[in-house]
């Protein structure tokens, strides 16, 4: 994990997974593609909340990529995304 280690820690340089930018609500976050878009957002501290965290309820629903996306359930793409307000 990335515990224990600065916020940066790993850009350039030769870091075993390649990292994509992605911006939530406003607020630059760093990740890893595949990686869960709720762990991203909650490490940004942006003002998501999640309820039952399984896709069914919409409470975290918000606009990645100007798509309507349940967070809790989504995964980083690729080429990273953009996080707003729904």
């Amino acid at each position: 994990g990335l515990s224990g280690k600065p916020p940066g820690y790993g850009s350039g340089g030769a870091t075993q997974k390649k990292t994509v930018e992605v911006i939530v609500m406003g607020k630059k976050a760093v990740a890893i593609p595949g990686q869960r878009l709720k762990d991203v957002v909650r490490a940004a501290r942006a003002p998501v909340r999640f309820n039952c965290e399984d896709g069914k309820c919409g409470t975290c629903e918000s606009k990645v990529n100007g798509r309507i996306t349940r967070v809790c359930v989504a995964k980083v793409p690729a080429s990273g995304c953009r996080v707003e307000r729904k």
